[in-house]
């Protein structure tokens, strides 16, 4: 029915307008086609934005409904008188569609849906003025009382006062003056139907791109059911999940169970009983495998997290612990026995040569932890940068709060000045550790010539040292120079280095829960 509305409604358009010379047309008012025009063009948009349901269609349908009374004027009069009488069919189809946005189903619903209806077929069984003038009133009560919270909402529910008021004031003129509302109930009923049909379909277009299918869930099963719900999941044993598999008490409310066809309870719906239909248990039933999922991912997510963890805890231990040998067990005796040697006398060479090994451990020593009794990291970078002169500036620095997180900022530092002082000799280099929402945020740019290979080892090892830690590394590298930003979570104290003290702004981030 829709479709052969739609092709008659376009067809008849376009003869009417290019080919206005055939006798059993007239070529429509500027207002009329301009309105129909507009009503059909907001259904298409409506369908081909997916909206779900039958409203997009209904309003395609009330455009072209709008234009066939209008278009055809053939002389014959039982053809003619057909048209004619399809001359408010565009009424009950409108509130129909808005019908299906504004309320759930039941009686109210059916009842202003059936006087729309009414209105179309008040050209058979007269008092056309009496029904337009209910279905008017009770689409503005509806517009009213609906709930304005969202934008959404608010366009639904100015969609229904708008449409309501051109439908309601024209007879309601009449029923006060005596005299009828034309021409200007006419205009006022052509604009009132173009901004409903604008509104609804902003609305059932904006919640297509916006909305979460599980977080509607709830209202989409209020809708079908015609009384609010809230549904709850079983995770498959003795506990209780919500819709997006997050684990939940026992609910304390009774409801209505739904149970799969071995009868055990997959989910119930809290809230007034309801008699289940076959799609309603179908849709719960899908709802609870899609949670039961989500709950198995979120738990391994846990399990990972925390196994990451531990593993990063283990190798600070034993980074610690080698740290600790090298320091007192190994440069500690080594630079005794240089001391020895040069004290005793005759044994110089055999002195360089041991203050040259304790050179070289010590240099190991700071790729194992770069920062020296204690230093923060500005300092640390200041000596990593070295002279001013050498074209390596140290901008902003904040100091984070978990040593890991702090040596991996050094070592982006250093990997990335690395690369960049190998190839792009004499290019200017700036190093920065700012505060991000929810950590820090490292980033090391250059003026070179670009070409930074993401793919090679250093880099490479940098990714994975920077996502072990839940965060992310980018590269981009072209002819104005290369940047690695670096993003870490973490807690980060901002230092102020103008009164050498700390601010007690601290920027709380999750650790070891980051993705990549």
């Amino acid at each position: 029915m829709l479709l052969v509305a739609a092709t008659s409604g376009l067809a008849i358009v376009a003869a009417s307008v290019a080919i206005p010379a055939l006798r059993f047309l007239r070529t429509p008012d500027v207002v009329t086609l301009v309105a129909g025009l507009v009503v059909m063009a907001c259904g298409l948009w409506s369908i081909r934005m997916r909206v779900p349901g039958s409203a997009p269609g209904l309003v395609f349908a009330a455009g072209a409904t709008w234009l066939l009374p209008d278009l055809a004027a053939s002389g014959l009069g039982w053809f003619d008188d057909a048209f004619g009488r399809l001359a408010l069919v565009h009424v009950g189809i409108l509130t129909q569609a808005l019908m299906i946005r504004a309320m759930p189903r039941g009686f109210l619903r059916a009842t202003v849906v059936v006087l729309g209806y009414g209105c179309a077929a008040s050209a058979f069984i007269g008092g056309y003025r009496a029904l337009l003038l209910a279905t008017g009133l009770a689409l503005v009560a509806v517009g009213l009382a609906a709930p304005r919270v969202r934008p959404t909402e608010a366009a639904t529910a100015g969609a229904c006062v708008s449409f309501g008021v051109g439908l309601a004031l024209p007879p309601a003129a009449l029923l006060l003056s005596g005299s009828p509302a034309t021409p200007w109930g006419a205009g006022l009923h052509a604009v009132a139907f173009t901004v409903s049909s604008g509104l609804l379909t902003f609305a059932m277009t904006t919640v297509a791109a916006q909305s979460d299918p599980i977080a509607d869930l709830d209202r989409t099963l209020s809708t079908e059911l015609g009384t609010p719900v809230t549904l709850v999941l079983t995770d498959g044993g003795a506990g209780w999940i919500d819709p997006f598999g997050r684990p939940i008490p026992a609910p304390s409310r009774s409801g209505t169970a739904v149970r799969d066809a071995g009868g055990h309870e997959v989910g119930r719906l809290l809230g007034a009983r309801v008699s289940l239909e076959p799609r309603v248990v179908r849709t719960v039933g899908l709802a609870a495998t899609n949670a039961r999922l989500r709950h198995d991912l979120l738990r391994q997510v846990e399990e990972l997290s925390a196994s990451r963890a531990r593993v990063l805890d283990a190798a600070e231990s034993e980074r610690a612990a080698v740290l600790g040998e090298l320091r007192h067990g190994i440069l500690e005796p080594l630079a005794d026995l240089e001391r020895r040697l040069r004290v005793a006398g005759g044994l110089t060479g055999v002195a360089d040569q041991a203050a040259d090994a304790g050179s070289r451990l010590e240099r190991l020593v700071e790729n194992v932890d770069p920062f020296r009794h204690g230093e923060m990291l500005s300092a640390a970078l200041q000596r990593m940068a070295g002279p001013a002169s050498r074209g390596v500036v140290v901008g902003e620095c904040v100091e984070p709060v978990d040593p890991a997180v702090r040596r991996t900022a050094w070592f982006c530092c250093a990997e990335a000045l690395a690369n960049s002082r190998k190839h792009a000799p004499g290019a200017h280099i700036e190093l920065t550790v700012s505060a991000a929402p929810g950590g820090v945020l490292v980033r090391i740019t250059d003026d070179g010539p670009g070409g930074a290979d993401q793919a090679g080892g250093g880099l490479t090892g940098l990714r994975d040292r920077v996502h072990s830690l839940g965060g992310m590394l980018r590269v981009e590298s072209g002819l104005g120079g290369t940047i690695v930003e670096a993003r870490i979570p973490d807690l980060v104290l901002v230092v102020d280095h103008d009164t050498a003290g700390a601010s007690a702004s601290y920027r709380e981030g999750p650790r070891h829960g980051g993705s990549s």
